[in-house]
């Protein structure tokens, strides 16, 4: 159901060669970082994209509350009809789980029963992308909530992934990094920063900061890595057509 290819470019060995990266499915666990403007927003619109075009269902949680962008250039939210069950640029905005909205938008300013009933019925229900961008306005480093700990070790089985995206890995609940099977990462300032997530998408022989992880990218480039993989890759910048679709 969640099969979605991404054709993207290695940089890393082979400059001119393009790769198929491993599919990314709407189930796994999933984490974005990289600074504000870096690509972060681009990517999770463009996979939360092919998991509705899989047959998914999503539910987005913003507590920024940017996700539709900001005043003057703010779009409205969509509205539910019998044609109309949301996408992911016009999200139904709801503070509870309705099975029968392909994508739905919360926007909590804190970890609330809202979030908790939101979990709990994501699994039972499955087939659901839960993306939190911005999970450190909602929880700090050393507290995760119960529900959100049973949907990144449970949901899996329900069909149901949590993606997460955020500028740094520091004050991030530790379930989230460790239990991520993609990192997707791009322009992280610090180095300190880049030599944790190194942590979690390197063998534990090479835990020296290894070369891709030693300067800053550039803007929109990125690294991937899936379990699958032994190394992570450096990826060019997506480049995507008006309709949000990869340019293969």
């Amino acid at each position: 159901m969640y099969q979605q290819p991404s054709y993207l470019t290695d940089y890393h060995k082979h400059p001119q060669r393009q790769i198929q990266l491993p599919a990314i499915r709407g189930s796994q666990r999933v984490f974005i970082v990289g600074k504000t403007r870096s690509g972060k927003s681009t990517i999770a619109r463009y996979l939360l994209k092919e998991v509705i075009r899989s047959g998914g269902r999503v539910f987005i949680i913003d507590p920024k509350k940017d996700w539709m962008g900001r005043p003057p250039n703010r779009k409205p939210y969509g509205e539910l009809s019998k044609d109309f069950r949301g996408s992911v640029d016009n999200p139904i905005l709801r503070s509870s789980f309705d099975p029968t909205i392909r994508v739905a938008i919360y926007e909590p300013s804190e970890w609330d029963k809202n979030m908790d009933n939101i979990c709990i019925d994501a699994i039972r229900t499955g087939y659901t992308t839960i993306y939190i961008d911005e999970i450190k306005q909602l929880v700090p480093a050393t507290f995760a909530p119960k529900q959100l700990q049973i949907a990144y070790t449970q949901g899996a089985a329900a069909g149901v992934g949590v993606w997460g995206g955020v500028q740094r890995p520091k004050g991030i609940p530790e379930v989230m990094k460790d239990q991520a099977e993609v990192w997707i990462i791009f322009r992280v300032k610090k180095l300190e920063d880049r030599a944790e997530i190194a942590t979690y998408v390197v063998e534990e022989s090479e835990q020296r900061v290894p070369p891709l992880f030693r300067r800053p990218l550039q803007y929109r480039w990125f690294i991937f890595y899936e379990d699958s993989m032994s190394y992570p890759v450096l990826c060019m910048p997506l480049q995507l057509n008006t309709g949000g679709n990869v340019i293969k």
